[in-house]
């Protein structure tokens, strides 16, 4: 036994003598002296014992080091990570993805799309646009037409705008926040949601939830964390690997240190088990599994800068139902600018936005007083239509009055339009409007039981003649709540021959479908109305004159009897 021993000895030696051998990446060879010096070496390192990190250190976000003199803690590799990150605090990136996707209680074959985009950045403000995703098939031919989407926030406000794929007119839908934390908030989700890169950016599907934590913020905060005693090959870069558990699930992160110690590869799983928090809520009893993944990354040095430009990103989860949905993506960035001059390039202006472009207000809300009671919810569109008109004279503030458009001031370019089907709708003005179209619209909100309103709707009358000659036709609508029936037999008592409405009809439809209601909830009810109504129009005080262009853009509000005719001179020479 020991000569076959000595045999395999001697024929493992020979061997090695006289076999050359390469190293991984080069061309130098060893010859058998060298490889067995490298050997010993190698069998000497090796019998020294590797100090074991405690439980204190994995909690504290630290780990001892190896007997590698250099091996960094978890806290060294997250503090080079975020230094290379805010390196990359203003760019704009134009990107490709590649889609392949499938809900299985929707479908069993999975859909194949593209979108491609823009991403324009600068630390505060950030704006994406792009078309996608647009269906195709295996062979990549498009089947439908995908729709065109501009996200973003200017640091002032955050809206979106969308249209169809196939349509010529979209929707702009404007989002109002007096919070700035909240505008900030929001604003991520353009990164955390809506971007299909975000996982190299360093936001993970299942983390987003609109508070714009990156993983270094998320890992600085785990339950516990550590460093691999041992590096791992990612590709042909040797990296660190990070294992952390937190209350949004547990992280295997390899960074690379060669490309700036950026992130090579990523795994996060998160389960009902831990009771992982999932977009913010408990995943307990929701699902079964939320995973995310990023894996082949290729970096380019831009800029004396390492920057990931390729990856393939895996997201899956599987619900109770039994359902399992996944989205795997090969992301590519076309073009990386960084530091780019972004007032120059007017990067977070909307001039994408086709003019007469619907827009939707979304959360601007009238402030109710904590003590009201009863009464129906209004919002601004309840009484007004919106515009986007960027050569407008006078646009809409946050609250929906009028503010003459400022160059010099960033001002969404949003203008307020009388709704004449819903006037009819609410305040039911007698007789038709069916001359409205075409008209100037002069609207009168006025109290029955005060003087000076009764005043101003007789000059009214007198003049009614002599504005119909210059295109202008009057409205009215009694603002004080006063009923129906009395309002009618006045202006019938009057001659007014203009239609003549009442916010007391909405009073009645709501009525309508509140019959139980006694006498004094009524009477609550119909003052917090009036006083929701005068808000949503805008109404400062009464009597209130309001004037349109012929498009029944709001052109002027709040002025006086005696200015009427300049108003109207000025709205129309800004038709001209």
């Amino acid at each position: 036994m020991r000569s076959a021993k000595k045999i395999i000895l001697i024929v493992m030696f020979f061997s090695a003598a006289v076999g050359p051998v390469c190293w991984s990446r080069t061309d130098h060879t060893l010859s058998g002296r060298e490889l067995l010096r490298v050997r010993r070496e190698i069998n000497r390192r090796s019998e020294r014992p590797a100090p074991q990190s405690t439980r204190a250190d994995r909690t504290t976000g630290t780990s001892r080091r190896t007997g590698h003199r250099n091996h960094p803690t978890a806290k060294d590799l997250l503090d080079k990570y975020a230094q290379t990150q805010d390196k990359l605090q203003s760019f704009i990136i134009k990107s490709r993805a590649s889609v392949e996707s499938m809900i299985s209680s929707r479908s069993r074959k999975p859909d194949r799309s593209i979108t491609e985009s823009e991403f324009r950045f600068d630390g505060e403000r950030m704006c994406l646009r792009g078309v996608g995703p647009t269906l195709i098939t295996a062979t990549g031919r498009p089947i439908a037409e995908g729709a065109y989407s501009n996200y973003t926030c200017d640091g002032s406000n955050y809206y979106r705008f969308v249209r169809k794929g196939g349509y010529k007119r979209g929707v702009v839908r404007v989002y109002y926040y007096k919070d700035p934390q909240r505008l900030r908030e929001r604003a991520s989700d353009i990164i955390d949601i809506l971007y299909t890169g975000c996982e190299v950016m360093g936001y993970f599907y299942g983390d987003n939830w609109g508070d714009g934590k990156r993983v270094d913020s998320v890992l600085r905060k785990a339950k516990s964390i550590s460093v691999r005693d041992r590096t791992e090959f990612v590709g042909r870069s040797q990296c660190y690997v990070i294992d952390a558990v937190s209350k949004r699930g547990r992280y295997t992160i390899w960074i690379d240190p060669e490309h700036g110690y950026n992130i090579a590869k990523a795994e996060v799983v998160r389960g009902p088990r831990e009771n992982d928090l999932v977009w913010g809520e408990f995943y307990k009893g929701r699902g079964k599994l939320c995973y995310a993944s990023v894996q082949n990354v290729r970096f380019k040095r831009i800029g004396g800068v390492w920057v990931p430009v390729e990856a393939y990103i895996e997201r899956r989860s599987e619900m109770t139902s039994g359902s399992v949905n996944y989205r795997n993506v090969h992301y590519k960035r076309t073009e990386v600018i960084l530091n780019p001059d972004h007032e120059a390039l007017k990067s977070f202006v909307p001039d994408d936005i086709p003019p007469g472009t619907e827009v939707k207000l979304v959360e601007w809300l009238v402030e109710y007083p904590p003590d009201r009671d009863g009464g129906p919810d209004l919002e601004f569109e309840d009484a007004w239509e919106f515009r986007w008109q960027p050569k407008a004279k006078f646009l809409v503030d946050d609250s929906c009055r009028l503010v003459r458009n400022d160059t010099n001031k960033h001002m969404l370019p949003i203008v307020k339009v009388l709704g004449v089907e819903n006037l009819v709708e609410d305040f039911q003005p007698e007789p038709s409007l069916s001359k409205a179209e075409g008209n100037h619209i002069v609207l009168c909100f006025w109290d029955m039981r005060q003087e000076q309103s009764q005043l101003l709707l007789l000059t009214l009358r007198n003049r009614q003649q002599a504005l119909a000659q210059k295109g202008v036709l009057l409205i009215s609508v009694e603002a004080s709540g006063a009923q129906t029936d009395e309002i009618r037999s006045w202006a019938r008592k009057n001659e007014l021959t203009f239609p003549v409405g009442a916010f007391y009809g909405r009073f009645e439809r709501f009525l309508s479908a509140h019959r139980d209601l006694n006498d004094n909830k009524k009477k609550l009810i119909l003052s917090n109305l009036v006083t929701d109504l005068q808000t949503v129009w805008t109404i400062e005080k009464l009597p209130w004159l309001m004037l349109t262009d012929p498009e029944h853009v709001v052109t002027a509000e709040g002025f006086g009897l005696e200015e009427l005719d300049e108003k109207i001179k000025e709205t129309t020479d800004a038709e001209r």
